[in-house]
């Protein structure tokens, strides 16, 4: 397909705009149902794929020149996937990589662990099952002193909580039908969320509400983090509301679960959220919010004691939280 061919069909003017591509793909869309018309849907993502190489492809005269060495070379297939949003959380492209021939023997390993690592400091969106593949194939978190050496240490510090604890948005409920999709936009607006919400700035929490629609918006990351927006607007019945709707639908998920108990404790029903915290105890004994919701759940309740001794355990436990010797107190 030539270039006049693609933009042709996705009807607008060459441009290397991505947000532009995504947004004449999606117009265009629902013209080419793929059971109706397969080869005009098949034609339109190809013309899709083209638009967004086009739009990637350097312009610069001066343009670093290619690496084009054995690690260079896996490099870039890396980067390939690192750019295409649903294939870089999904382990089996990284394993075909990195468990190739071509990736054998410890120096192109090392070669390639530094120039992945320079390239991460773009800060791309990785799940925890991702940083962990890495680490088990390059060691970065048993090798965190030589790291600081050749990086930043709080970029070495990103890494390894990478590595060691998982994203807030988790990757497994993405809506990953639409490859268009702008994901990397949807998580800005998560983050630009929780920040506004953070600072008290409701203006702009109001904006984004009122903005962030789409299916991408039904992530249930982003549901409970409305949840938290309506109880810091104190609409209290609407927050209860989406909880409710949230744990009906994830009643084993412990995030929504600890969500919807922090509601029922705002909401003075503390039997209700006793119940939900003890209930994310059983499946994880050190959660450490359900820990904090279930001894204040007893203290409303004048269980005194009870709480008393859930208080004192994490005193000793988190002797150095604040927090935690003041709700003891």
């Amino acid at each position: 397909m030539n270039n006049s061919e693609f933009w042709r069909i996705l009807k607008i003017e060459p441009t290397k705009d991505e947000a532009s591509i995504r947004l004449a793909y999606r117009s265009e869309l629902p013209n080419y149902h793929p059971e109706d018309d397969p080869e005009g849907f098949r034609a339109l993502r190809e013309a899709y794929e083209a638009a967004i190489a086009y739009a990637n492809e350097s312009d610069d005269p001066d343009a670093e020149e290619e690496d084009n060495s054995d690690s260079g070379l896996i490099l870039q297939t890396l980067r390939a996937i690192l750019k295409d949003f649903i294939r870089r959380i999904d382990t089996a492209p990284w394993l075909a990589v990195l468990e190739s021939p071509a990736c054998n023997g410890i120096d192109i390993q090392s070669q390639v662990s530094e120039k992945l690592l320079i390239e991460l400091m773009k800060d791309y969106y990785l799940p925890q099952k991702i940083w962990k593949l890495l680490d088990n194939f390059f060691g970065w978190s048993s090798q965190i002193d030589l790291l600081n050496e050749r990086f930043p240490e709080n970029y070495i510090e990103y890494v390894v909580a990478g590595i060691r604890f998982e994203q807030k948005i988790r990757a497994e409920f993405f809506d990953l039908s639409d490859p268009s999709a702008d994901f990397e936009g949807f998580i800005n607006q998560y983050y630009e969320l929780s920040n506004a919400i953070d600072r008290n700035d409701n203006e702009t929490a109001d904006r984004l509400v009122s903005e962030n629609t789409g299916a991408l918006f039904q992530h249930l990351d982003y549901q409970i983090l409305l949840v938290r927006y309506y109880h810091h607007k104190e609409e209290g019945e609407q927050a209860e509301a989406l909880a409710r709707t949230l744990i009906s639908a994830h009643p084993d998920d412990m995030q929504t679960m600890v969500a919807f108990a922090y509601v029922l404790l705002q909401r003075e029903k503390y039997a209700e959220a006793l119940s939900v915290f003890e209930a994310v105890l059983v499946l994880m004994p050190d959660h450490y919010n359900a820990r904090v919701g279930a001894a204040r759940c007893y203290f409303e309740l004048e269980d005194y004691e009870e709480a008393k001794a859930r208080c004192l355990e994490m005193c000793i436990e988190y002797y150095f939280d604040s927090y935690v010797q003041s709700m003891f107190h």
